[in-house]
């Protein structure tokens, strides 16, 4: 599966199509705009502390301008993308997936579920049977497979002669194309079913994608001033929730699709930020902004131009990415439900909007609607918020959903190493015995991944120590049906140096970590000398002090360990008792081997 290209020919096409149906949209007032909400406050120096819910903007599985309903939603025959399992959305080249793709957790349980007025309904997955809950809901755990990573066809609930899939459309959508839940590479994440349908200007299928939403010539996200009776007042930002993820969130920058109509959308020093909040809801069920996360940038060097379309004669707009990072300081990792704030559109020199897209009715209760930020003619923030309701702006998060799974060997994983050095082998295992078993999302070697910095680092690693990495079998594909069954595995091979002259043994625990995740159970490889038998306390000699020990121990006044009784168990049964103290005698005293 590879992401659709969106030429410039295309785009234009894009960009005629929407302004020309948005324009159709227009009123004198626009109907998005809501009265200003009571002054609250919920934490000082917050600028937003009301978000007014999406839910009361438009009543699901109603009719009107840029929703779309799919098909048997309004029959109460479908089931909704499971919260945290994000759509792709399109990158900085305005690509994106010509199907629905929904990025999920590897190994995680993900659970689709049964909103249909019935518990009788079936599962289907790619046309084979998948076995639901009493309730009627289908969990699923999925894994990393060849070619791109992706995972498998997104289930088909049915409930009488009515079927349904999550992505399939209505107004001349294609069933063919797959939908799909994948384990991705660092790919764009966002709430939004990021379909982009490209054709000529005749027949561009938009959906609910709405690029470049414009309102009478103005941005529905961006520079632009509203007004509310005798007032004005001026946009700066735009806030969008986002509901907590599947697992710990790896985010390396944002990326959002947005136009001008200035040849000079940005000042060269000019810029915008991008701030993630935590967020809650109040006894009332309004989400509440609280403490700022991280902030990213987006200087007018950062602005990935794509072109420009003319629109007339006078008029054309420039087709923009703006992209938010932190060069300077290490990815973020979102762990619990967070909102995206982008600010700076009220700044002189600034003429640019955000594209938006219309939430349809199947992903209405998972999403939450987006809100201006506003300001009065002084610039200074007003605490309140506009809400859109089902219209949100399109904001990729371009993120992974990373997991380690270590293959555990009765509750952890131990190896031993050679004194003389070598290959350290693990205990207890019968075939394969030098390596470890892992699997990891995404491919542990850099060169192999399409990820900026190296994927994985081994914690707790000593230099006495190395580890080679095999992925050989990573997407291996076998068996008569040619299933792929690598899903990610990967061999690790540890080799230690020699133990240094006057030391008895080392010891190294190996903790693996990973975009946001981390193993819980370590790796502990273990290296020592050899000892004689008879050297219970393990001095290098044998001699009556070894005596001591072992009666102490035979009598229960001597915590000697199992491992050091056992050196000197010479009928070999389990039990250290008088006899073996005779033996140890016939040690000593050369009588005895």
């Amino acid at each position: 599966m590879k992401k659709s290209t969106v030429n410039i020919l295309m785009m234009a096409a894009i960009v005629t199509a929407v302004i020309t149906a948005t324009t159709a949209m227009a009123q004198t007032t626009p109907n998005w705009l809501l009265p200003l909400p009571q002054e609250q406050t919920a934490s000082p120096g917050v600028f937003s502390t009301v978000l007014p819910s999406a839910s009361a903007a438009r009543v699901p599985g109603a009719s009107g301008a840029g929703v779309v309903t799919r098909r048997s939603y309004s029959d109460g025959v479908y089931y909704q993308r499971p919260a945290g399992a994000f759509y792709q959305g399109i990158d900085t080249n305005w690509q994106g997936m010509s199907h629905t793709a929904v990025i999920v957790r590897p190994w995680c349980d993900i659970t689709w579920q049964n909103k249909c007025a019935t518990t009788a309904v079936t599962w289907t997955i790619a046309g084979q049977p998948a076995t639901a809950d009493a309730q009627g809901d289908l969990t699923r755990q999925y894994q990393p497979m060849p070619q791109g990573l992706y995972s498998e066809q997104l289930p088909t609930i049915t409930n009488g002669n009515k079927s349904y899939t999550l992505g399939e459309g209505t107004e001349g959508w294609d069933d063919s194309h797959l939908s799909m839940a994948m384990v991705s590479d660092v790919a764009e994440m966002s709430v939004y079913d990021q379909r982009l349908i490209v054709g000529t200007s005749g027949d561009v299928n938009l959906l609910n994608f709405r690029p470049l939403s414009v309102y009478n010539t103005k941005y529905n996200f961006g520079t632009m001033t509203l007004t509310n009776g005798t007032a004005t007042y001026y946009v700066d930002g735009v806030t969008q929730l986002f509901e907590r993820p599947l697992g710990p969130l790896w985010v390396e920058s944002v990326v959002i699709p947005a136009i001008s109509y200035s040849t000079d959308y940005m000042p060269a020093d000019g810029e915008l930020t991008l701030t993630f909040y935590d967020y809650v809801y109040n006894q009332e069920g309004v989400p509440m902004i609280r403490e700022a996360i991280d902030t990213m940038t987006c200087r007018a060097s950062d602005i990935v131009f794509l072109g420009r379309q003319q629109l007339s004669a006078t008029t054309s707009v420039a087709m923009l990415s703006l992209v938010f990072s932190t060069p300077d300081k290490a990815p973020l990792t979102l762990i619990d439900r967070f909102c995206v704030t982008i600010r700076g559109f009220n700044k002189q020199g600034v003429d640019i909007g955000l594209a938006g897209a219309f939430v349809d009715d199947v992903d209405r209760s998972t999403t939450t609607g987006s809100s201006l930020l506003l300001q009065d003619a002084q610039g200074n923030d007003l605490q309140t918020m506009y809400n859109y309701g089902s219209l949100i702006p399109c904001i990729g998060i371009r993120g992974l959903y990373d997991a380690i799974r270590l293959e555990t060997q009765g509750g952890g994983m131990t190896l031993t190493a050679p004194a003389e050095g070598g290959v350290a082998t693990v205990d207890g295992k019968t075939d394969d015995t030098q390596t470890v078993d892992i699997y990891t999302a995404v491919p542990m070697n850099a060169s192999s991944a399409t990820l900026t910095t190296s994927a994985y680092t081994f914690e707790g690693l000593p230099e006495w120590l190395s580890v080679a990495v095999d992925e050989s079998e990573r997407d291996y594909i076998g068996g008569a049906s040619g299933n792929a069954y690598g899903h990610g595995l990967t061999h690790l091979t540890f080799t230690a140096q020699p133990l240094p002259e006057g030391s008895s043994s080392r010891q190294a625990e190996i903790y693996i970590s990973g975009r946001g995740t981390r193993t819980t159970t370590p790796i502990i490889i273990t290296q020592e000398k050899g000892y004689e038998k008879g050297d219970i306390n393990r001095d290098g000699e044998v001699n009556t002090t070894d005596v001591t020990v072992l009666y102490n121990a035979i009598f229960g006044t001597d915590t000697t360990t199992d491992r050091e009784i056992c050196n000197i168990d010479d009928d070999t049964n389990g039990d250290v008792n008088t006899t073996d103290v005779t033996a140890l005698y016939n040690i000593i005293f050369g009588t005895g081997k």
